[in-house]
């Protein structure tokens, strides 16, 4: 019930099974999600910030790539979640196991100044020597290119290839 009320983004419900003792890290069945992963995956910043003032950990990796929930909302652009999640304590250069931070996974230019603010490494290179910068380059996005060039990403840093 939890899950599903967290999907819903329905805060009273959320708050009111917690109330009555549901587990705030419980995984659903295949997918392994915790409560916080859900929030983050369907894009429901209300029932985040519930989960996060109630002590649900933001430490759950999950998928083949053992991510962080930070490296979801920085991928899919979700701003408030982003902020919302650094905002209690979301490491802003947590590596994946490719050794991607959030800036890596960063698509959406929005995303950008809000890890910057949270003092994002914009050099930082993954596990082939990539770095955001790189990324941008590769999937041929030039605003983003230009966005993270503007916050002082290396246009000089080679990587492994």
């Amino acid at each position: 019930p939890l899950h599903y009320a967290v999907a819903e983004g329905n805060v009273e419900l959320i708050e009111a099974l917690l109330d009555a003792g549901a587990d705030i890290e419980i995984q659903e069945g295949k997918s392994g999600k915790t409560p916080l992963l859900k929030a983050v995956s369907e894009n429901q910043p209300q029932a985040l910030a519930t989960l996060l003032v109630r002590g649900a950990s933001q430490n759950v990796r999950s998928g083949f790539l053992n991510r962080l929930p930070i490296h979801e909302a920085a991928e899919e652009g979700y701003l408030a979640i982003c902020s919302l999640l650094l905002k209690h304590g979301g490491e802003v250069d947590s590596r994946d196991s490719l050794g991607q931070t959030p800036l890596h996974h960063a698509t959406c230019l929005g995303i950008i100044p809000i890890l910057m603010e949270h003092k994002a490494s914009i050099n930082k290179a993954d596990s082939t020597g990539r770095t955001a910068l790189h990324g941008a380059l590769r999937g041929k996005w030039p605003k983003l290119a230009t966005l993270l060039i503007s916050y002082g990403a290396d246009e000089d840093l080679a990587d492994k290839d």
